[in-house]
């Protein structure tokens, strides 16, 4: 593929992504839909028949305008979870969902007393929710909290559907254009101990090339990076960190990158 144009989006959706001969760029819409069917061939009129007697005309069927079903429209205790194909709605407060360029979920365990710290199913469940247009608003344009008590076998519904709605159509998007920023020679700062740059990944005052790190993975709320020659794995972000849990597939796609 060497010529620019639109093409299908490596990164999923279902829509395009320019590819300026060079990399994939931030830019994306929609796929155009498809030609019309061509016209069915008309046979040759037959004879006339005698006129009927004319009939009462029929009353019109008014149109109904198209309007694109929610998404998902949910109620959460006090509070409303929805969004349609274009705005997300959490708690009174939207977001278009096209401008979302960070995201944070995190779920937290709480139990009382050590005897229930080793069974995962003791202990009652917290679940955390941000989003936003500006990385360094942390507090997020949206945001909801959930809570599961031990006894209730199922995750909140709403936190479910805003999870589904993440990674179909706002992760791919961010992570694309994190990933077109790192081919631009930019770099992304995560924290102020956390940094992903062309050259590699930069963990507090260690830094690592692409060559030395061997993956990234999530694990007990945390981002967790693997470097060879080193036994343990370096904490990297906690997941209440903006965009941190796309930390793990963004190196995870360099290093195999610079392997290929």
């Amino acid at each position: 593929m060497s010529q620019p144009g639109w093409y299908a989006d490596p990164y999923g959706g279902g829509g395009l992504r320019w590819w300026d001969g060079n990399v994939w760029t931030e830019h994306a819409r929609p796929a155009p839909p498809p030609p019309p069917a061509p016209p069915v061939a008309m046979a040759p009129p037959a004879p006339a028949a005698p006129a009927p007697a004319p009939a009462v005309p029929a009353q019109p069927v008014p149109s109904q305008p198209v309007v694109a079903g929610p998404v998902f429209n949910l109620e959460y205790r006090k509070f409303h979870v929805w969004a349609d194909q274009h705005t997300l709605g959490v708690n009174g407060r939207t977001i278009p969902i096209a401008d979302i360029r960070w995201v944070s979920h995190w779920v937290v365990r709480k139990v009382q007393g050590s005897s229930g710290l080793n069974d995962p199913t003791r202990g009652n469940f917290e679940y955390h929710f941000k989003a936003g247009t500006d990385p360094s608003r942390s507090r997020g344009d949206v945001r909801a909290e959930f809570y599961r008590r031990y006894k209730d076998k199922e995750d909140p519904e709403a936190w479910t559907a805003l999870l589904r709605l993440l990674r179909e159509r706002v992760e791919p998007d961010i992570l694309a254009r994190m990933d077109a920023r790192l081919r631009r020679g930019q770099s992304i700062d995560f924290s102020r101990r956390a940094q992903v740059h062309p050259g590699g990944v930069v963990v507090g005052r260690d830094s690592f090339a692409w060559t030395q790190v061997q993956s990234a993975k999530d694990h007990a709320g945390r981002v967790w990076l693997f470097v060879h020659g080193r036994e343990k794995p370096l904490p990297v972000a906690v997941h209440s960190t903006p965009n941190a849990g796309l930390i793990t597939p963004l190196v995870n796609m360099n290093v195999a990158r610079q392997r290929g």
